[in-house]
């Protein structure tokens, strides 16, 4: 596997907000390939399977256009903030990732529902 060298945090966040938002995964791999990002997954290219695969199903159910709101809900006590991307009818949102910075590593999970 191919391991990039660092990203400022600020550009890797922006670029999963824009694969996101554009439906566009590959614009966030080289990101994710990045030494300064780790996941709750067994490998970084096994995130982006499942990224890929939730940006599929989260498009098929939206109406409308995608936005981001950045939500921390009282319940999360692992300093994670949760990336929502709502559409504009459903009250739940359509794809989130759970993103956390510490020591300059920016740690990102998704769960499958």
């Amino acid at each position: 596997m191919i391991i990039k060298t660092k990203s400022p945090l600020g550009v890797i966040k922006k670029s999963l907000e824009i694969a996101v938002l554009q439906n566009k995964p590959q614009v966030f791999l080289d990101y994710l390939l990045s030494n300064t990002i780790k996941t709750s997954f067994p490998n970084k290219l096994s995130f982006y399977n499942f990224f890929k695969e939730e940006l599929v199903a989260a498009y098929k159910t939206s109406t409308g256009h995608l936005h981001l709101k950045i939500e921390t809900p009282k319940y999360e006590n692992q300093g994670y903030s949760h990336y929502c991307f709502y559409d504009k009818v459903h009250k739940n949102s359509r794809i989130y990732i759970k993103v956390k910075v510490l020591e300059q590593i920016l740690y990102l999970d998704m769960l499958p529902f």
